[in-house]
C-alpha cells in the first residue's frame, strides 16, 4: 500500500474515533466531532499531498488548553525525539482543535524541511472499548493487518500501517501514535520509539 492511501486511513481512523466519542455519552450540543474540513488531505496543482491546518491564532494552542483529560498530548513527544526516531526534522508539535474535545485530545507534529511528513499523539479516554472497536475497524473496514508490538507500560497494543499506526490501551486510556513519512515503506522502529517515549509519559 502506499503512503498516500495510508495518510487516508489513518486521518479516517482518527476522525472516526472522534466522532464515537461524541456520539456516546456526550450531548448534542457539547459534540465535538470535526465539522470542517481542517486535518484532512489536500493535493495541490502540482500532485503533491499534504496534511491541511489551520494556521489561525486560535488553532495555535497551547499545552495548557488541552481539554478536561488531565493529559496533554503535545507533552507526550517533543519535536527533538520526532526527530531522532525518524531522521526527518519536526516543527513544535500544535493542539489539533478540530480533533480535540472533552473526552479526547490530539496534537500534531509537521516537518520543517523539503520532505513532507506528519506525527500526532491522539489520546482518547473512552475506555477499553476505544481499542477494541479501532483495532476491528482497522482490519475489517479498512483491511489492514495488525500486529501486537512489545511497548513498556502498555496494557495492550497493536501496530499497522506499514508501522505508521501503533495504538496502546494504557489503564483503559487508548493512546494513537501516528508518525507518516512521504516515503514507502515500513517505519515501525521509528513508531515503536515514539510510542514507548509516549506511554513512558502518561500518568
Amino acid at each position: 500500500m502506499s503512503r498516500i492511501p495510508k495518510l487516508l486511513i489513518a486521518l479516517l481512523l482518527l476522525l472516526s474515533l472522534a466522532s464515537c466519542s461524541s456520539d456516546s455519552g456526550e450531548s448534542g450540543s457539547t459534540s465535538q466531532a470535526p465539522a470542517t474540513t481542517s486535518g484532512a488531505v489536500e493535493t495541490t496543482a502540482a500532485g503533491e499531498t499534504t496534511l491541511a491546518t489551520e494556521t489561525t491564532e486560535t488553532t495555535q494552542t497551547t499545552a495548557s488548553d488541552a481539554g478536561s483529560l488531565g493529559i496533554d498530548p503535545c507533552g507526550l513527544l517533543t519535536a527533538d525525539e520526532i526527530t531522532s526516531a525518524t531522521g526527518v526534522e519536526f516543527g513544535e508539535g500544535t493542539l489539533n482543535e478540530t480533533i480535540s474535545g472533552e473526552s479526547q485530545a490530539a496534537c500534531d507534529w509537521i516537518s520543517t524541511g523539503s520532505e513532507f511528513a506528519t506525527a500526532q499523539v491522539l489520546i482518547l479516554d473512552a475506555g477499553a472499548n476505544a481499542f477494541d472497536s479501532n483495532k476491528s475497524s482497522s482490519e475489517d473496514i479498512f483491511g489492514l493487518t495488525t500486529e501486537s508490538v512489545d511497548i513498556p507500560g502498555a496494557d495492550r497494543t497493536y501496530a499497522t500501517a506499514e508501522g505508521s499506526i501503533v495504538a496502546m490501551d494504557i489503564g483503559g486510556i487508548f493512546v494513537q501514535v501516528a508518525y507518516l513519512p512521504s516515503g514507502p515503506g515500513t517505519v515501525l522502529d521509528a513508531t515503536v520509539q515514539l510510542a514507548t517515549i509516549a506511554a513512558s509519559r502518561m500518568p
